[in-house]
This record gives structure tokens, C-alpha cells and sequence, in this order.
């Protein structure tokens, strides 16, 4: 309903929740990524290596929430929340070809945290600022912006990636062949691989070795540098909208907690 953004604490809200889904699924979506292409380590790793965040996200939503629900007070933990999450994409965009598994899991375990903590708090504020009758509606509609943030996060820091990837690996290549790491047959050979397998075979003609997924390791080499550039960018875009969502959770407005569904004469 319409009259839902008449409050200054619904939009807030929501406003807090669609910024941080573009940062949480950005930082889902890649992370796996990273790990197997940047790091090299398997798909399973790379899949199984989100487990220690989705940990923390349960840790922080329910310390967060017994916070809440002892306290009262809601308005400091949904700003620290964001803050720690902002903290968790900045140290993501840290990340290079150099990372340890380790690295990666405390920044991880920071990201999970803070997002954890944004989870119970901002759909309690929505809750509490509007009647009991109106409950489904409003925890509906943070789900739905969430989501929603989430959507887009992907299609734009997709795009990045993908627009980024490009030229980051034309850069890339040139480097190698005149460092002479790459041969300039070789790297023909990469754009040709991309659009038939004809190319693929001429790749693992020029060297005995297999790297990842069979390819040379020469030619991973390139790809791996610019696929780190390429997410330091994307993690970059998300930490900034992790920070834009800070400063809205600043205006966020404290009310005390009802103790009552009873509506009020």
C-alpha cells in the first residue's frame, strides 16, 4: 500500500535492505568464482567455501536479535550491521591472485556478520512502526526489496565483470607475449577457442601441460590477472553501495519496542 512510504522508518528500511541484496548477492555470486578461477581451487571448494559466511550471517541475525529483544534498541546494531558489511566488501576488493583460503574465510566471516546482523533488525523496525494487522504486508515488502536489490546487484556487477574481464585480459595477454610468456600463436589461439572447439585443441597443442579445466597454464596465467582486477572492481562497486546504504542507516528513527499486539483505542 501507498501509505507505507508515508513512514520515515519504512523507507528507511527498505531503502537499507534493497542497497545491502546488491551487495550480498554480488559478493555470493563472485566469491565462488574467485576461489576457483583466481585462487584455483576446485568447483566443490569454491562452493563449499561460502558455508563459514552463511555461519556467520546465522550468528549475527541471532545475537543481534537477542540484542534487540533484551534491549529494546535497534537503531545502533543496524548501523553497525551495515558498517561491518561495508568493512567485509572492502577487504574483498583487497583480494588478489596471492590470497590464502584463510584470508579469504576472516573476510568472509566479517561480510557474514554484519550482514547477518542487518537481517532481524530492519524488518523488526518496519514491524514495529505500523499496526499488528499490517505485519504480513510490511515483513513482505523487506523481503521484497531485498530481493529485488539482489536482482539488480547481479545484472550490474555482472555486466562489470563481464565489460571489465575484456579489456583487463587484452591487457593481460599483451603483457604476456611480450614478456614472452605467451606466444602470439597462443594467444590467436584463445580468441578462436572461444567460439569453436578447433581453437580449444590448438590451445593444448601448444604445451604439454594442462591447467585448469585442461587449459595450459600459459594461458591461465593471463585470465587469472585480469579476472582479480576485473572483481576488485566489482567488490569496489559493492562497497560502495554497502556505504550508501550506511548513510541512509543513519536516519533510521528509533521507537520503542511494543510489548503488545493490542492496537491501541
Amino acid at each position: 500500500p501507498p501509505a507505507l512510504f508515508a513512514s520515515r522508518i519504512f523507507n528507511v528500511a527498505m531503502g537499507v535492505t534493497f542497497l545491502t541484496g546488491i551487495g550480498m548477492f554480488g559478493a555470493i555470486i563472485f566469491l565462488p568464482l574467485f576461489i576457483q578461477a583466481v585462487i584455483g581451487a576446485s568447483a566443490t571448494s569454491s562452493g563449499a567455501v561460502l558455508t563459514p559466511m552463511m555461519f556467520s550471517v546465522v550468528l549475527g541475525s541471532a545475537v543481534s536479535g537477542q540484542i534487540i529483544s533484551r534491549t529494546g534498541h535497534y537503531r545502533f546494531l543496524g548501523v553497525t550491521g551495515v558498517i561491518l558489511m561495508t568493512l567485509g566488501l572492502y577487504l574483498f576488493s583487497r583480494m588478489g591472485e596471492g590470497t590464502s583460503y584463510g584470508t579469504v574465510v576472516r573476510n568472509m566471516v566479517v561480510m557474514g556478520i554484519g550482514l547477518g546482523a542487518t537481517f532481524p533488525t530492519y524488518i523488526i523496525s518496519a514491524q514495529n512502526a505500523f499496526p499488528h494487522r499490517m505485519l504480513g504486508i510490511v515483513t513482505s515488502s523487506v523481503q521484497f526489496f531485498r530481493m529485488t536489490g539482489g536482482t539488480f546487484g547481479a545484472a550490474i556487477m555482472g555486466s562489470l565483470l563481464a565489460t571489465r574481464m575484456a579489456t583487463h585480459m587484452a591487457r593481460a595477454v599483451a603483457q604476456a607475449i611480450e614478456s614472452g610468456a605467451l606466444a602470439p600463436e597462443t594467444a590467436a589461439a584463445m580468441s578462436d577457442s572461444a567460439v569453436s572447439s578447433r581453437g580449444m585443441e590448438a590451445l593444448n597443442g601448444f604445451s604439454s601441460g594442462g591447467g585448469m579445466l585442461g587449459v595450459p597454464e600459459a594461458v591461465m596465467v593471463p585470465v587469472r590477472t585480469a579476472l582479480a582486477v576485473s572483481l576488485h572492481e566489482v567488490f569496489l562497486l559493492a562497497m560502495a553501495v554497502a556505504a550508501v546504504a550506511a548513510v541512509v542507516a543513519v536516519f533510521m528513527r528509533e521507537i520503542p519496542l511494543r510489548k503488545s499486539n493490542t492496537e491501541p483505542e
